[in-house]
């Protein structure tokens, strides 16, 4: 199969999951997280499904 075929045939599927997170650990690690460049400034946001 060539590859223009592959990319019109492929399909991506996730198997996500209803229950929640645990968000204590995604603000560890977004604390945790060392910057690359302190020149660039960044900021994130965690949206609640609600």
């Amino acid at each position: 199969m060539n590859l223009e075929k592959q990319i019109y045939i492929r399909k991506s599927c996730r198997n996500y999951s209803d229950e929640e997170i645990d968000m204590d650990l995604i603000h560890d690690f977004m604390r945790s997280v060392k910057l690359l460049n302190e020149g660039i400034s960044y900021r994130y946001d965690i949206l609640e499904m609600g």
